[in-house]
Protein backbone atom coordinates (compact mmCIF):
# COMPACT_ATOMS: atom_id res chain seq x y z
CA UNK A 1 0.00 0.00 0.00
CA UNK A 2 1.78 3.26 -1.15
CA UNK A 3 1.49 6.48 0.35
CA UNK A 4 1.56 10.10 -1.59
CA UNK A 5 2.19 12.87 0.86
CA UNK A 6 2.16 16.57 -0.33
CA UNK A 7 3.90 18.99 1.32
CA UNK A 8 2.47 21.98 2.07
CA UNK A 9 1.65 24.49 4.64
CA UNK A 10 -1.45 24.27 7.13
CA UNK A 11 -4.29 27.46 6.95
CA UNK A 12 -6.33 29.11 4.54
CA UNK A 13 -3.34 31.96 4.15
CA UNK A 14 -1.18 29.70 2.51
CA UNK A 15 -4.24 28.27 -0.21
CA UNK A 16 -3.06 27.89 -4.11
CA UNK A 17 1.19 29.05 -2.75
CA UNK A 18 4.06 27.85 -4.55
CA UNK A 19 5.07 26.28 -1.36
CA UNK A 20 1.74 24.38 -1.37
CA UNK A 21 1.60 22.70 -4.55
CA UNK A 22 2.01 19.42 -3.26
CA UNK A 23 -1.54 19.50 -1.45
CA UNK A 24 -3.12 21.35 -4.68
CA UNK A 25 -1.78 17.49 -5.90
CA UNK A 26 -3.51 15.42 -3.38
CA UNK A 27 -6.33 17.55 -3.48
CA UNK A 28 -6.77 16.47 -7.01
CA UNK A 29 -6.39 12.96 -6.55
CA UNK A 30 -8.55 12.91 -3.03
CA UNK A 31 -11.40 14.28 -6.23
CA UNK A 32 -10.64 12.37 -8.45
CA UNK A 33 -10.43 8.88 -6.62
CA UNK A 34 -13.68 10.20 -4.65
CA UNK A 35 -12.25 10.42 -1.27
CA UNK A 36 -12.19 12.79 1.80
CA UNK A 37 -9.39 13.31 3.58
CA UNK A 38 -10.40 13.60 7.28
CA UNK A 39 -7.75 10.89 9.17
CA UNK A 40 -6.66 12.96 12.42
CA UNK A 41 -4.61 9.74 13.71
CA UNK A 42 -1.54 11.61 13.31
CA UNK A 43 -0.52 14.94 12.40
CA UNK A 44 -2.09 15.12 8.88
CA UNK A 45 -5.43 14.70 6.78
CA UNK A 46 -5.20 11.50 5.34
CA UNK A 47 -7.54 9.36 3.63
CA UNK A 48 -6.92 5.62 1.90
CA UNK A 49 -8.42 4.89 -1.62
CA UNK A 50 -8.59 2.14 -3.79
CA UNK A 51 -7.52 2.30 -7.03
CA UNK A 52 -7.46 -0.33 -9.78
CA UNK A 53 -7.02 -2.80 -6.54
CA UNK A 54 -4.53 -1.02 -5.33
CA UNK A 55 -4.89 0.28 -1.89
CA UNK A 56 -3.09 4.10 -1.62
CA UNK A 57 -2.70 6.46 1.38
CA UNK A 58 -3.11 10.29 0.29
CA UNK A 59 -1.95 12.66 2.99
CA UNK A 60 -1.37 16.21 3.70
CA UNK A 61 0.84 16.81 6.39
CA UNK A 62 -0.27 19.43 9.47
CA UNK A 63 2.81 20.35 10.30
CA UNK A 64 4.01 23.71 9.19
CA UNK A 65 6.85 22.54 6.09
CA UNK A 66 9.72 22.56 7.48
CA UNK A 67 8.91 19.87 10.15
CA UNK A 68 7.55 17.78 7.32
CA UNK A 69 9.27 14.96 8.95
CA UNK A 70 7.50 14.84 11.78
CA UNK A 71 4.22 13.68 10.21
CA UNK A 72 6.02 11.52 7.06
CA UNK A 73 8.36 9.41 10.05
CA UNK A 74 4.77 8.73 12.17
CA UNK A 75 2.77 8.25 9.04
CA UNK A 76 5.41 5.13 8.12
CA UNK A 77 5.34 3.85 11.82
CA UNK A 78 1.22 4.36 11.31
CA UNK A 79 0.75 2.71 8.19
CA UNK A 80 3.51 0.10 8.54
CA UNK A 81 5.09 1.35 5.19
CA UNK A 82 9.00 1.54 4.30
CA UNK A 83 10.66 4.84 2.58
CA UNK A 84 10.67 3.02 -0.83
CA UNK A 85 6.46 3.02 -0.23
CA UNK A 86 6.47 6.70 0.24
CA UNK A 87 6.05 9.36 -2.56
CA UNK A 88 7.13 12.87 -1.40
CA UNK A 89 5.24 15.91 -3.65
CA UNK A 90 6.87 19.17 -3.61
CA UNK A 91 8.04 22.72 -5.16
CA UNK A 92 11.38 23.03 -6.69
CA UNK A 93 12.69 26.63 -7.46
CA UNK A 94 15.30 25.14 -9.47
CA UNK A 95 12.62 23.75 -11.96
CA UNK A 96 10.87 26.04 -14.62
CA UNK A 97 7.16 26.64 -14.10
CA UNK A 98 5.24 22.90 -14.58
CA UNK A 99 8.14 21.02 -14.87
CA UNK A 100 7.96 17.65 -13.24
CA UNK A 101 11.12 15.55 -12.05
CA UNK A 102 10.62 12.47 -10.53
CA UNK A 103 13.58 10.61 -8.41
CA UNK A 104 14.25 7.26 -6.41
CA UNK A 105 15.96 8.89 -4.21
CA UNK A 106 18.95 12.14 -3.44
CA UNK A 107 19.55 15.23 -1.39
CA UNK A 108 17.12 17.80 -0.29
CA UNK A 109 18.60 20.28 -2.75
CA UNK A 110 18.64 22.38 -0.01
CA UNK A 111 14.33 22.06 0.42
CA UNK A 112 13.55 22.89 4.25
CA UNK A 113 10.43 20.50 4.11
CA UNK A 114 13.01 17.67 2.32
CA UNK A 115 15.49 18.04 4.71
CA UNK A 116 13.58 17.02 7.95
CA UNK A 117 12.13 14.27 6.28
CA UNK A 118 15.66 13.36 5.80
CA UNK A 119 16.77 13.81 9.33
CA UNK A 120 13.36 12.41 11.26
CA UNK A 121 13.50 9.04 8.95
CA UNK A 122 17.25 9.37 8.72
CA UNK A 123 17.77 8.21 4.88
CA UNK A 124 17.54 9.57 1.70
CA UNK A 125 15.93 7.04 -0.02
CA UNK A 126 12.31 7.61 -0.86
CA UNK A 127 10.82 8.58 -4.45
CA UNK A 128 10.08 12.41 -4.64
CA UNK A 129 8.46 14.68 -7.10
CA UNK A 130 9.59 18.03 -7.29
CA UNK A 131 7.49 20.43 -8.99
CA UNK A 132 8.82 23.50 -10.79
CA UNK A 133 7.83 26.89 -9.17
CA UNK A 134 10.27 28.65 -11.19
CA UNK A 135 12.75 31.39 -9.40
CA UNK A 136 11.87 34.88 -10.39
CA UNK A 137 12.50 36.23 -7.31
CA UNK A 138 15.30 38.88 -6.13
CA UNK A 139 18.59 37.69 -3.69
CA UNK A 140 16.66 37.19 -0.13
CA UNK A 141 13.29 37.12 -1.11
CA UNK A 142 12.94 33.17 -1.62
CA UNK A 143 10.38 32.86 1.43
CA UNK A 144 8.38 35.73 0.02
CA UNK A 145 8.29 34.17 -3.65
CA UNK A 146 7.54 30.66 -2.61
CA UNK A 147 4.32 31.68 0.33
CA UNK A 148 3.06 33.77 -2.64
CA UNK A 149 0.29 32.30 -5.52
CA UNK A 150 1.27 32.04 -8.86
CA UNK A 151 1.18 34.88 -11.22
CA UNK A 152 -1.95 34.64 -13.77
CA UNK A 153 0.61 33.04 -16.54
CA UNK A 154 1.87 30.66 -14.12
CA UNK A 155 -1.54 29.34 -13.02
CA UNK A 156 -1.86 28.02 -16.68
CA UNK A 157 0.89 25.92 -16.60
CA UNK A 158 0.20 24.98 -13.17
CA UNK A 159 -3.26 24.13 -13.94
CA UNK A 160 -1.72 21.80 -16.42
CA UNK A 161 0.71 20.08 -14.17
CA UNK A 162 -1.57 18.99 -11.51
CA UNK A 163 -3.38 16.45 -13.58
CA UNK A 164 -0.18 15.29 -14.96
CA UNK A 165 1.89 15.17 -11.53
CA UNK A 166 -1.71 13.25 -9.86
CA UNK A 167 -1.34 10.55 -13.19
CA UNK A 168 2.30 10.07 -12.46
CA UNK A 169 1.69 9.46 -8.58
CA UNK A 170 -1.17 6.95 -9.83
CA UNK A 171 1.81 5.54 -12.41
CA UNK A 172 3.69 5.06 -9.09
CA UNK A 173 1.44 3.36 -7.50
CA UNK A 174 0.65 1.18 -9.97
CA UNK A 175 3.89 0.14 -11.55
CA UNK A 176 6.24 1.55 -9.31
CA UNK A 177 8.94 4.28 -9.46
CA UNK A 178 10.51 3.68 -12.63
CA UNK A 179 7.62 3.48 -14.92
CA UNK A 180 6.92 6.95 -13.31
CA UNK A 181 10.20 8.30 -13.81
CA UNK A 182 10.60 7.26 -17.65
CA UNK A 183 6.76 7.99 -18.23
CA UNK A 184 6.83 11.92 -16.64
CA UNK A 185 9.99 12.69 -16.77
CA UNK A 186 10.14 13.92 -20.41
CA UNK A 187 7.06 16.15 -20.37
Amino acid sequence: MPILVGLGNPGIEYDKTRHNIGFEVIDHLSHFLGIKLDDRSGPWYAGIANHRGTKIVLMKPTTYMNLSGQAVNKALQVFRMLPHECMVITDDINLPVGKIRIRKSGSSGGHNGLTDIIERIRTDEFPRMRLGVGNTFARGQQADYVLSPFTVEQRVDIDEMIPKAAEACLCFCREGIDASMNRYNRT
